[in-house]
C-alpha cells in the first residue's frame, strides 16, 4: 500500500456497502483558515533558535503564546516551536495577534521560510493563520 495511503487510514473510516465502498461525508469538512499576517521572526539571536536552525523545516507548525508581563512589550506574542522558544513576532506586528489570542481565537503560525543570513531579522518568516 502506498505510504501517503497508510497515513491517512486514521482519518478514514470506510464502510464496504452492497460492495461499494463509501467514504463518511463528515470526514471532508475543511475548516477555515484566514490568512492574517506574514512576519519576520524578532529575537533570533536571544533565544534557542540559532542552536535548532538545523532541524527547523519550512512548514513547521509554531505555538504562539502570548506573554503580557513582558516589560518591553505589553502586546508580546513568543513563537515556540516543539517547546523551545525561537523569538516572538515584532512589535509593530503583534497588536491584532495579541488581541485575538486573548480572546481565545484559534491562531496558527508556520514556518514560510528560511534564509541562511546573517542578519538575524532574516533568517525566519513567520505565516500567521486564524482557523475558524
Amino acid at each position: 500500500m502506498k505510504h501517503w495511503l497508510l497515513s491517512l487510514l486514521p482519518w478514514l473510516r470506510l464502510t464496504l456497502a452492497s460492495g461499494r465502498l463509501t467514504i463518511n461525508r463528515w470526514l471532508f469538512r475543511t475548516r477555515k483558515r484566514i490568512f492574517l499576517q506574514q512576519s519576520l521572526l524578532a529575537g533570533f539571536q536571544y533565544y534557542e533558535a540559532r542552536a535548532l536552525w538545523h532541524r527547523l523545516r519550512p512548514g513547521a507548525l509554531l505555538e504562539l503564546r502570548r506573554n503580557p508581563e513582558n516589560p518591553v512589550d505589553p502586546k508580546a506574542v513568543e513563537v515556540y516551536w516543539r517547546g523551545h522558544q525561537l523569538g516572538h513576532l515584532p512589535r509593530t506586528d503583534n497588536p491584532v495577534i495579541a488581541h485575538l489570542l486573548d480572546r481565545g481565537m484559534k491562531i496558527r503560525a508556520r514556518i514560510q521560510a528560511l534564509r541562511a543570513s546573517d542578519n538575524p531579522w532574516e533568517r525566519v518568516q513567520v505565516r500567521v493563520e486564524w482557523e475558524k
